[in-house]
């Protein structure tokens, strides 16, 4: 006989499975420089099965996820690509002002074609490099909500992640990155004022290539304080502007450092189920895939909008983004790279059918130089793909992308954007 509180739990809990199986073309199968012969085209196969576990009380939602990916050339089976997904993320309201969230991921794999785990509308602009290779990548995070009266928040977030190349072809250095984020800010009826304090320490391990040293082992801290200004437009459209100050220090021996202004700006749509925004932003940030800090501008236009009620929906993304490589042993920044990236999906949802298909296109232009400490080529690439997918129980996501349900502190100032644990929105008083 199953107690109540066992009753309770076990409704309580949820488990969903599914599966993405497709097929696509790329024109440049490894991601070879332009001006090589190795640049070669090829079809290929994809398969993705994924299971989630849930768990949501009235103040709580815990969600445990393993998914893995797999990508198989008709051609080229040394590009065949892989990984293995472990993921969990935690949303608790301690209280009527705080919410807690936890999280910690374990990623494995060979990387040789685009990042297509992540919906079109995610994507990041930033440089990568040549070739495929296998990695181990760990995260772990903790965010606080405080809310002391509903027009005054502060919010902390800790980060550690760390990425390592495996295997004798090893290229990629060992990073570890930790990143503290302070966050205040007043509200008012449609505008809010705020304050953003971010410290992010990296340490970048030595890069070997047949055994040798190729770059030595190197530690940074950037430092970045912004002021924050954010403006509802009316109930669909919200506006950010940021500016500040960015440093980046050598930490081996705290002699060289670089400064920087620090600061952005964002136009935002939001209309349940469509949204999109512009955005540009310019800092320091590290890039774990080349081992090699940048002082970055970049700009991006990302939407997911409704063509036809919730049945056909337009996923995208595009942008470019400017990096300078920092040379913290000078106290200046070297060569520079440009990236361009247009990655656009079409999503259709039969009512009919409890089936989602999509049809994909991704194009990612690289133009790059020696930046000093890494090579960067030129790099073009083109990559078409169909997929059909399916979940049990119920229908896929309209805008699929997997982000788990809890809290989100949103971006609008009446907070008619937020998520909470337990449902609904978080709009101010």
């Amino acid at each position: 006989m199953i107690s109540s509180s066992g009753l309770v739990l076990f409704l309580q809990t949820s488990l969903v499975g599914a599966l993405s199986v497709g097929g696509g073309y790329t024109d440049n199968v490894i991601a070879a420089p332009d001006d090589t012969a190795a640049r070669e085209g090829d079809s290929f196969a994809e398969v993705r099965p994924s299971l989630i576990l849930g768990y949501r009380s009235e103040r709580a939602l815990h969600r445990l996820s393993y998914a893995f990916s797999a990508s198989f050339f008709v051609q080229h089976s040394e590009a065949n690509s892989y990984s293995n997904v472990l993921d969990y993320n935690a949303a608790i309201e301690t209280s009527a002002r705080t919410v807690l969230q936890l999280g910690a991921s374990a990623s494995e794999g060979r990387f040789n074609t685009f990042n297509l785990l992540r919906m079109p509308s995610t994507q990041a602009v930033g440089a990568l490099p040549t070739g495929g290779f296998t990695y181990l990548a760990l995260g772990a995070r903790e965010g606080l909500t405080w809310d002391p009266t509903p027009r005054w928040r502060a919010i902390e977030g800790l980060s550690f992640s760390t990425f390592s190349g495996l295997g004798n072809d090893v290229v990629l250095p060992t990073s570890y990155d930790t990143v503290l984020d302070l966050r205040t800010d007043r509200s008012w009826a449609t505008h809010a004022l705020g304050a953003e304090l971010r410290s992010d320490y990296t340490l970048f391990g030595e890069t070997r290539a047949m055994g040798m040293v190729v770059v030595p082992r190197r530690q940074q801290i950037v430092e970045t304080l912004l002021a924050r200004w954010r403006h509802d437009l009316n109930p669909s459209w919200s506006s950010e502007l940021d500016a500040g100050i960015t440093t980046a220090l050598n930490a081996d021996d705290f002699g060289k450092y670089i400064v920087e202004f620090a600061g952005g700006a964002a136009l935002r749509y939001r209309k349940d189920p469509g949204q999109a925004e512009l955005a540009y932003t310019h800092g320091a940030q590290p890039n774990v895939f080349v081992g090699q800090s940048f002082v970055v501008d970049a700009v991006a236009l990302r939407a997911g909008l409704p063509l036809w009620a919730r049945i056909l929906t337009l996923d995208g993304a595009t942008g470019y983004s400017h990096g300078r490589a920092i040379d913290l042993g000078t106290g200046m920044t070297g060569s520079s790279v440009d990236v361009w990236l247009a990655d656009a999906g079409l999503l259709w949802l039969p009512q009919s059918l409890q089936l989602a298909f999509a049809l994909r296109y991704a194009h990612f232009q690289q133009l790059g130089a020696s930046s000093g400490m890494v090579g960067l080529p030129s790099i073009t690439r083109n990559v078409v793909l169909l997929t059909v997918s399916g979940a049990y129980p119920g229908q896929p996501a309209a805008r699929g992308g997997g982000r788990a349900e809890g809290f989100e502190p949103g971006s609008r100032v009446d907070r008619s954007d937020e998520t909470r644990p337990g449902g609904g929105s978080g709009e101010s008083d």
